[in-house]
């Protein structure tokens, strides 16, 4: 397909099967903002209830029983991704073949490839953040000696700031590095699903499918990302709009000498901007992974017909 016909397929994806798509999507965010809730969640609160008892900074012995929650937060948000990615990659490849799939069904295949999704998700964890960490070690490390050798030889103390311009560098190499990767990989979890395969088969597959097409499928997944950024900031100004009611009401209800009212208040404000974050992230990733699923089905077929043996002279194919 032509760039104009993998847009036109993603806005009628995006009409006819959004329920489903930000159906499953939003399950994930749910989870997420309950993780995020059951970790921090204790660790703020014990901050409001030092600061209302008039301590000003907090030590590590005040809040150490409510940072050991915050320990799961990473383990447990790795768990729920490993179980989205089969279930969000399913969905958006039937509908995109226009087959049918429901919610539970996806998440349901989700649970049952659990181990599958998790390795690949390590691995391309480890082949992402692996060369980063190397080369932030390597600055680091540069830095300390530049700053040992200044301070010891006389050099002046500024010496060390030879190396910020060289830092910078590196920091626009490990993204623009990331982001490669990231799309070369981006065909992974779905060549998993359609072609049961393992992690390493599916990136390598991915890694195959992706081969000349990296600004192909870098500009969808970007024009997807900047026409829901645009919508975000819609909404967003819609919500400012409604807090500035929201103060009005306070202003003129005297919350400040009301309780209730400003409890009232401040859980109807929570709880509005936590249900416009969880239906923004469940659009970007439902969104962006049924953008992925396009373009995976129009390469894998571009590749596989490629791929395939010419005929043999004279040989008429069977029906």
């Amino acid at each position: 397909m032509s760039f104009g016909e993998i847009l036109s397929r993603f806005f009628e994806l995006a009409r006819l099967k959004w329920r489903l798509l930000m159906g499953v999507s939003m399950v994930y965010a749910m989870g997420v903002a309950v993780l995020l809730a059951a970790c921090v969640g204790p660790f703020i609160g014990r901050v409001i209830t030092l600061a209302r008892d008039g301590v000003k900074q907090p030590d590590f012995i005040q809040l150490a029983g409510t940072m050991l929650p915050m320990l799961a937060l990473l383990p447990a948000l790795l768990v729920l991704a490993a179980v989205y990615l089969p279930a969000v990659a399913l969905a958006s490849l039937r509908a995109s073949r226009n087959e049918p799939v429901r919610a539970g069904e996806a998440w349901a295949y989700g649970l049952a490839h659990f181990w599958r999704f998790l390795w690949l998700i390590i691995r391309q964890a480890l082949i992402i953040t692996l060369p980063a960490l190397a080369t932030a070690a390597l600055v680091l490390g540069g830095a300390a000696a530049s700053i040992a050798w200044s301070t010891q030889g006389g050099a002046g103390s500024s010496a060390y700031m030879a190396l910020v311009p060289l830092a910078i560098l590196l920091y626009l190499g490990i993204m623009a590095y990331g982001i490669w990767l990231a799309v070369r990989f981006s065909f992974a979890a779905f060549a998993a699903v359609d072609e049961e395969i393992g992690a390493a088969r599916a990136m390598a597959r991915s890694w195959l499918l992706t081969r000349n097409i990296f600004w192909r499928v870098f500009s969808a997944l970007a024009v997807v990302y900047l026409i829901l950024y645009a919508a975000q900031m819609l909404l967003a100004f819609a919500l400012y709009f409604i807090v500035a009611i929201g103060v009005v009401v306070g202003i003129v209800g005297h919350a400040d000498r009301n309780p209730a009212l400003l409890g009232v208040l401040i859980a109807f404000g929570v709880a509005l901007y936590l249900v416009f974050i969880m239906a923004m992230t469940a659009a970007m990733q439902a969104a962006l992974q049924a953008m992925l699923a396009i373009l995976y089905d129009d390469q894998r077929r571009k590749v596989d017909f490629f791929a395939q043996p010419p005929m043999p002279t004279g040989v008429v194919p069977s029906a």
